[in-house]
């Protein structure tokens, strides 16, 4: 607030008094040609000129553009055959009530009142500011000020001033007599003075105020520091060579790996009739895709020539349900679709994921699968993982009694799952459906927080009744395309003895102990998988 203070009125209101007193003395001029035209320049005029000029800073006094009564009297007109007084007033005092007059007086008060002020608070507040802004460093500078003073005065008062100054002298005097005696291997030093501390090149700063224990790891580093430097210099010549020859070894790998793409290129434009591309019918639809063979399938294989077509089910043609969750491939969302898949590989990599998307050079997701023949999302609704789950409910609390639910087509349970809710609503339906209440259907569709897959060796316990997540695993799928695939999702369900349906319409219960044969050999797989979790 000091320094703030201290240039404000030494800086800013002596350059605003230097500004302002050219204004006043002009205006006070012609002031006194204008308005008072016939009255005579003398000290006294002058002394109540300037006075009413000063004034006016703080004051707003408009007398001189109104006729006094006095003024009233003395006033003569302007005769039309001889010479008159300019100000047609017997009194040269009275200010002259013209048109020039009025104009002058408040031109002064418009550059006083709404410029020159206005120019002083502007000033104060940028040094305000800049004193703000600097406060830190003033601050800073001036406690190493304090410090340095505090550093260099004796420790003694005044009378034992003499006394400190004899005891700095001897320990100075003690230093340098060690330093005579003292070992120095600094590259700088030469061979014929081992026993003096004298340098080629210059000297290493000891601050004798600090006794010299406290200096040796100081002193150890810029030694080894100017050793190593020594050493760089010796060396440089190696080491120009040697960085010539990585060089070199650089180029010849990066003209080998363009040689080998050069050769992959020629080989597939050399291809025989046989290795040609064929093409089959991409299902649902007129568009021809690329049959891929076994060998080209995985996206480790370069495959120059490969050029798939990109072809999006429209959303109308899903239905209604489903057009809510279809990613809508046009011109304007294409970027934006790249832009979401870019930051989840990005945040699947900075948090370690055990999913990490690999995308294409476009900014699409490839499929785990390897190519199809078909780019884009094909007759899937998003692109990347359209995940289909499949429900394994089993009942019974003992192995005799265990069954478990499947359809009409002794297929478990199974439906498309686009949502990211933690609630399943189709597990929901058809818990319901085979005479589980509603609120014991809902609590069973809650997906726990962890997602994770349940593996063989854990169990699940009794009182447990969130689904178990058995396994997430991509599938092969005539619709799946290069950036869309079809993953299964599997999630076990046990009622135990909880009181159910036997006769449901469209899905019935098969025992355990006969499914082999009955389902799919990996469903099967599924089932027994769950039942050892569940320990039935």
């Amino acid at each position: 607030m000091i320094v703030r203070v201290k240039l404000m009125l030494l800086r800013d209101f002596t350059n605003f008094l230097f500004m302002i007193a050219l204004v006043m003395l002009s205006s006070a001029v012609a002031i006194q040609a204008v308005v008072f035209p016939d009255r005579p320049v003398t000290i006294e005029v002058l002394r109540k000129t300037m006075s009413w000029i000063w004034l006016s800073l703080f004051t707003t006094d408009l007398s001189n553009l109104s006729e006094s009564e006095t003024c009233r009297k003395s006033f003569l007109g302007a005769p039309k055959q001889y010479c008159n007084l300019v100000g047609q007033y017997a009194n040269n005092a009275c200010p002259a009530q013209s048109l020039p007059a009025y104009l002058i007086i408040i031109e002064y008060f418009v550059i006083l009142k709404l410029l020159l002020w206005p120019i002083l608070f502007a000033f104060f507040s940028k040094t305000a500011k800049n004193v703000d802004d600097e406060a830190d460093k003033i601050w800073r500078f001036q406690l190493y000020s304090l410090a340095e003073d505090f550093r260099l005065r004796p420790p003694l008062p005044p009378p034992f001033t003499l006394l400190c100054i004899l005891c700095s002298a001897c320990c100075t005097f003690t230093n340098t007599i060690n330093a005579f005696f003292s070992e120095c291997d600094h590259p700088d030093f030469e061979s014929r003075d081992k026993n003096r501390t004298i340098w080629r090149f210059g000297s290493i700063y000891r601050n004798p105020s600090v006794p010299f224990k406290k200096n040796e790891f100081v002193n150890s580093f810029w030694r080894k520091l100017s050793m190593e430097q020594w050493k760089n210099t010796e060396q440089k010549q190696k080491t120009t060579t040697n960085k010539t020859e990585l060089q070199e070894l650089h180029n010849i790998h990066n003209h080998i790996r363009m040689m080998t793409l050069r050769d992959s290129y020629e080989k597939s434009g050399s291809r025989k009739a046989s290795e040609l591309q064929f093409f089959e019918k991409y299902p649902e639809s007129s568009i021809m895709k690329i049959s891929v063979n076994l060998i080209s399938k995985p996206w480790a294989v370069l495959v120059p020539r490969y050029n798939p077509p990109f072809y999006c089910k429209p959303a109308e043609e899903f239905y209604a349900d489903v057009q809510k969750y279809v990613d809508i491939a046009t011109e304007q969302n294409v970027g934006e679709l790249k832009r979401i898949w870019r930051s989840r590989q990005a945040n699947d990599v900075t948090s370690n994921s055990e999913k990490c998307w690999k995308l294409s050079a476009a900014g699409f997701p490839l499929n785990p699968n390897g190519r199809t023949g078909m780019a884009g999302r094909g007759n899937h609704p998003r692109f990347g993982a359209n995940r289909r789950c499949y429900y394994i409910v089993l009942s019974g609390g003992v192995e005799a009694q265990c069954q478990v639910l499947v359809d009409s087509k002794k297929n478990i349970p199974n439906e498309w799952h686009l949502e990211n809710s933690s609630k399943d609503e189709h597990l929901t339906s058809i818990l319901k459906m085979i005479g589980v209440s509603d609120s014991d259907a809902h609590m069973f569709s809650m997906r726990r927080l962890d997602s994770s897959i349940v593996t063989a060796d854990k169990r699940i316990p009794s009182n447990d009744t969130s689904p178990a997540h058995l396994a997430s695993e991509v599938a092969e799928n005539e619709n799946d395309t290069d950036n869309a695939w079809t993953e299964h999702d599997v999630w076990a369900i046990s009622l135990r003895e909880r009181r159910i349906l036997t006769t449901i319409i469209g899905y019935s219960w098969l025992p355990t102990s006969a499914i082999r044969g009955t389902i799919l050999p990996w469903q099967a797989d599924l089932v027994f998988r769950a039942k050892t979790i569940y320990g039935l």
